[in-house]
């Protein structure tokens, strides 16, 4: 433990990896994240694509069949055999299942409410978003290395203060005052991933915004979301003196 306000705001500046302010968040979740950076906080070379198709490809190498765009709408179970049936209709039976879906989604609407247990339904049921984040992709002829950028993530502050900072950027449709946000560059990072074509390079900027913004397109999946969403995103930034560059 320590009183000094602005050590403390070192130790928490990585609190977006896991959503939630020094305040709320546990201990445990931020000892890990620095025990991440602590063993060299290692990036696959290749970007994230490359370790879902090592993924994907011991699976398929082990005879696993990967399914795409297949929605699992449920999971029950019957004589010993759980039932995932997709939006389409089809159902595959497992002894046992694995779901990296939310466990608000997975344990309160896929899983039929029979087989879990009242107290995980009661939790399940008091579970809430935490801070959700508003991605920029952007590519760029800038001589990124020469500028000073690196191969490390930037979590930027204005105020010491992060529980501030989050709850500033909780407030629904508000982002006028970017407080905070976090930078890195994957083409320095990994230089021979493909990243960007020869001479240019490509930046990530993430900055948090509440869940409720975006709300009212949760149930629909990604590049499906309408006119509407489409229409959204360019205006609320624009209004919001936000520059607004697609991926």
């Amino acid at each position: 433990m320590t009183s000094d306000t602005l050590l403390q705001a070192v130790l928490a500046a990585p609190c977006g990896t896991y959503g939630l302010p020094p305040a709320k968040a546990s201990v445990i979740v931020a000892m890990v994240v620095w025990n991440h950076y602590f063993d060299g906080a290692y990036y696959p070379q290749g970007g994230s694509g490359a370790l879902r198709d090592a993924f994907t490809n011991a699976l398929t190498k082990h005879g696993a069949e990967i399914k795409n765009l297949s929605r699992v709408v449920s999971i029950d179970r019957k004589e010993g055999e759980f039932l995932v049936q997709t939006q389409s209709g089809e159902i595959y039976t497992a002894l046992s299942i694995i779901s990296n879906a939310d466990p608000a989604i997975t344990l309160g609407t896929l899983v039929k409410a029979n087989l879990v247990p009242y107290k995980i339904r009661q939790k399940v049921k008091r579970l809430r978003p935490s801070l959700a984040v508003f991605y920029a992709f952007v590519g760029t002829d800038l001589d990124l290395p020469s500028l000073g950028m690196t191969g490390a993530n930037i979590h930027h502050y204005e105020d010491i203060d992060l529980n501030k900072i989050y709850n500033s950027q909780s407030v629904p449709h508000r982002v006028e005052n970017v407080d905070g946000f976090f930078i890195t560059s994957p083409s320095v990072k990994d230089p021979a991933g493909k990243h960007a074509p020869p001479n240019r390079h490509t930046l990530e900027i993430v900055r948090g915004i509440s869940y409720e913004s975006f709300a009212r397109w949760a149930a629909f999946p990604s590049g499906k979301r309408g006119e509407d969403y489409e229409f959204f995103k360019p205006k609320f930034l624009i209004e919001n003196d936000i520059s607004y560059c697609n991926k």
